[in-house]
């Protein structure tokens, strides 16, 4: 398993961060997918693979610790 985080993403007042802890590039960016629409409850198969997703994650070998400051 593998740690795969985009950062900078989901960008409002501040940026967030997206992840997943996945055997793969397609399956964390399918967990990340599955986990965005059903948190934003968004319809349409133009909105069912997040934007940021299209973007090379920085990939990490597990285990790992890992923190991002947060805005305010």
């Amino acid at each position: 398993m593998k740690l795969y985080v985009w950062e900078n993403v989901l960008c409002d007042w501040t940026c967030g961060i997206a992840f997943a802890l996945a055997n793969s590039l397609e399956e964390a960016i399918k967990l990340v997918s599955d986990y965005y629409n059903k948190g934003f409850g968004w319809e349409g198969e133009e909105y069912q693979i997040p934007y940021f997703v299209s973007e090379e994650p920085k990939i990490y070998d597990v285990p790992v610790g890992y923190a991002i400051w947060g805005g305010g």
